[in-house]
């Protein structure tokens, strides 16, 4: 009796870890299924504010109300875990990223910048593949 006790806390546990998870990761209305969504310690980062992509140029922004160099590092590793290519610093953006997806051609960018204690994160998709 413990042990089946046991082991439903234990998948209700996990099926509640699942659940959160999910919910927070569908806060983000990411532009494209292949961006990562940015994690800090484990977790989806919580994000300030986001900007809606304006017509013309479609980049969708996230904004963290962070400090210090943690979450653009962590999420650093993640596009390159998830196969985007560093392009370096690029201008007034920090670090810029791209991914050509094979399939249909076009072309995922990332760029992040910090500024006055903020990490911005912008994303957008080239339909025309460059």
């Amino acid at each position: 009796m413990k042990k089946m006790l046991s082991a439903f806390l234990f998948l209700a546990l996990l099926t509640l870890a699942a659940t959160a998870f999910a919910a927070e990761s569908a806060r983000y209305s990411l532009p494209d299924k292949d961006f990562p969504v940015p994690m800090l310690n484990g977790a989806p980062a919580p994000y300030k504010y986001t900007t809606e992509p304006e017509p013309g140029y479609e980049v969708t922004s996230y904004v963290y109300a962070v400090s210090g160099p943690d979450l653009m590092e962590s999420y650093k590793k993640q596009l390159k875990k998830a196969g985007f290519s560093d392009l370096g610093r690029q201008g007034a953006v920090e670090s810029l990223w791209r991914y050509d997806r094979k399939s249909d051609g076009k072309t995922l960018m990332v760029e992040m910048f910090q500024e006055n204690g903020e990490l911005s994160i912008g994303m957008y998709v080239n339909e025309l593949g460059n």
